[in-house]
């Protein structure tokens, strides 16, 4: 689908191939199931979503939520946005400031971090759904261990001497065993969510963050589990990357210039550290429960390549 003009405020695009925008993107929504271009910028007023099953290109993003399944690049700035994409994130002729970035596949950014110091979070080998998830999941299995035991420990005595139980004790027995096992096979499903999530997510020893120009104080770096914050500016390009020194797996900064290491004190996220980013609603009345391009008048949708459309 081709939009040779300007997506304007609270227009919805849906493409089940890929979506070209000619010019600029205002305070609108565009899901594609492959790629997003955008040849001018996003000015996205904290209500634009851009989500592309493949790859979203544009020239700047202000205030914008975005996902992507493949890689993002973005050629000037990404300022006070959100990015979550399962590939890379290349930012290497431009800025990102402020916000939260996040891509499993590494990043490569000329200049990163606010020039007044608001906090900028970048994460690697990280998506910050999948670590909230991670988290939640270990918080019910240990909540429900605890249900299992009392259960089992309270019910041991009774199955001890059935026979001398009234029918009444007798159900109440086998009732509260029926739970325990309940609750021992929803852990059961608990842990196999857990091995598709750490499996989905890349090895965070094989990735990498590259800046080529300047990382700026209050930036937070996040690699797989570990983050740490930037508290001085530092000169690039360096990269930034995990390493096993002397057997513990620590954060290191690499210089390339002079090839000298710096190790950074990082710590381990927990559920705390992490603040999920707030995906905007869609603010168009009656969408809710339906397919948002029936029966809405701001609604350009389009299943092939040969449609064009102008604003």
């Amino acid at each position: 689908m081709l939009v040779r003009g300007i997506v304007k405020d609270l227009f919805i695009v849906k493409s089940k191939k890929n979506i070209s925008i000619g010019k600029l993107v205002e305070a609108a929504y565009l899901f594609a199931d492959e790629d997003i271009e955008i040849f001018g910028g996003v000015k996205g007023r904290e209500k634009a979503i851009l989500a592309a099953k493949g790859n979203i290109t544009a020239k700047f993003l202000e205030y914008v939520y975005l996902e992507a399944g493949g890689n993002v690049e973005i050629s000037k700035q990404a300022m006070d946005s959100s990015i979550v994409c399962q590939g890379r994130l290349d930012i290497k002729n431009g800025s990102l400031i402020a916000g939260q970035s996040y891509a499993c596949q590494g990043a490569i950014i000329k200049s990163l971090g606010s020039p007044s110091g608001v906090k900028t979070i970048i994460g690697i080998a990280s998506n910050p759904f999948v670590f909230h998830r991670l988290f939640e999941i270990d918080q019910q299995v240990e909540t429900e261990k605890q249900k299992i035991e009392k259960i089992r420990i309270s019910v041991a005595p009774l199955m001890q001497q059935l026979k001398r139980l009234t029918p009444e004790q007798r159900e109440k027995a086998t009732e509260l065993m029926y739970m325990a096992d309940s609750l021992e096979s929803e852990n059961t499903n608990r842990h196999k969510e857990k091995e598709e999530l750490l499996a989905s997510m890349p090895d965070p020893n094989t990735v990498e963050l590259t800046v080529l120009s300047k990382i700026l104080p209050n930036t937070e770096v996040r690699i797989g589990n570990r983050y740490t914050t930037i508290k001085e500016e530092i000169k690039g390009p360096v990269k930034i990357l995990l390493r096993k020194i002397e057997g513990v797996t620590e954060m290191v900064q690499v210089s390339q210039s002079s090839g000298s290491v710096h190790t950074f004190k990082s710590r381990k996220l927990d559920i705390s550290s992490i603040e999920l980013p707030q995906k905007p609603e869609i603010a168009q009345p009656g969408t809710e429960n339906k397919d948002i391009s029936e029966g809405t008048p701001n609604v350009t949708k389009c299943a092939d390549e040969g449609h064009q459309s102008s604003e």
